[in-house]
């Protein structure tokens, strides 16, 4: 983990922005890896972590705002906690799940029913997120467009690789797919509104403190994606 109390304060301020927009029944709180990898994900219980990798590929407030809330939906949904009872109920009818989300396709007749059916329960609580996160950024005040910019700077690396046989595995909708849908979305979360914010002067200030971790010209490597969501 990485601990500096700026760091800290700074989410921690902007977290609760979005959960008071959200559906959450839960405190969230937000902790940051100390790793060059581009990576999220929530736990059960309003946890989120994230890495420092990804904290600074992002460009804007309303950015971070948005992987935030992406995690802020999974907890608001119980995505972890009913992933686990869907995962529990499958190992009690003895269906084999050690290949699901393990980046290797599984094999022989045992495997072709009940994995596949539980990504696709996975794939739709991603696709959940990206609906109730973009109204919590839209609630909170945050420009909506920049919900699929930050779907593009931090999981981009993973569309490159979709069309390996184990990305066909991978619990992440396709990029493409995702994209599809927000503008459906935003024209159905929001009248327009004149004055939405896209950043601030205290982000800037976040930035250039995270990079006192790392140089600026840090360029994240092995990019992952988000288990429970930001991304």
């Amino acid at each position: 983990m990485l601990r500096d109390p700026a760091i800290a304060d700074y989410l921690a301020r902007l977290t609760q922005k979005v959960a008071r927009n959200s559906d959450a029944d839960l405190p969230i709180t937000v902790r940051v890896i100390d790793s060059d990898e581009v990576n999220a994900f929530t736990l059960p219980g309003g946890y989120q972590y994230v890495s420092l990798g990804l904290l600074l590929r992002l460009e804007s407030e309303a950015e971070l705002a948005s992987v935030l809330a992406r995690g802020i939906a999974h907890t608001a949904l119980h995505s972890a906690t009913r992933e686990m009872t869907r995962e529990a109920m499958a190992r009690i009818g003895s269906i084999p799940l050690i290949f699901v989300g393990s980046g290797v396709p599984p094999v022989g007749k045992s495997a072709n029913f009940l994995p596949l059916t539980l990504l696709s329960w996975r794939r739709e609580d991603e696709l959940d997120a990206d609906y109730f996160g973009l109204q919590y950024v839209y609630r909170a005040g945050y420009l909506p467009e920049c919900f699929s910019q930050a779907l593009q700077r931090v999981w981009a690396d993973d569309e490159a690789a979709r069309l390996s046989v184990a990305m066909a595995f991978r619990p992440l909708p396709p990029l493409p797919d995702r994209l599809k849908a927000v503008p459906k979305e935003i024209a159905e979360v929001r009248p327009k509104q004149t004055a939405m914010t896209v950043s601030t002067p205290e982000f800037e200030l976040f930035q250039e403190h995270l990079r006192v971790f790392r140089p600026k010209e840090l360029t994240p490597k092995n990019p992952g994606s988000a288990a429970q969501g930001p991304l």
